[in-house]
């Protein structure tokens, strides 16, 4: 099964975080710089915003530190973060 089947199976919108985010590692380090996010976008069928986002929420959802509710409180939660980062220097 493709990482495409794979997401448009999969109904948990944290698998389907993590199935772009590995796909888009494994491209990355099979065309290294010649694979963009945008690419990722096109296979997946999303928009190179969702594909960010997502990226952006994997990366906390394998520290393992945080744990969200949904997307929208994910993208929240990490956006005060970045708040509070920018403004405490």
């Amino acid at each position: 099964m493709t990482y495409k089947e794979k997401f448009e199976k999969e109904t948990d919108w944290q698998r389907k975080i993590i199935l772009v985010d590995l796909f888009h590692c494994r491209k990355l380090l099979e065309f290294g710089s010649n694979w963009r996010m945008m690419d990722t976008a096109n296979y997946f069928q999303i928009s190179l915003a969702t594909v960010s986002e997502d990226i952006t929420i994997a990366e906390h959802l394998r520290e393992g530190k945080w744990k969200f509710s949904s997307r929208n409180n994910a993208l929240k939660a990490i956006k005060t973060l970045r708040d509070l980062k920018s403004n405490h220097g």
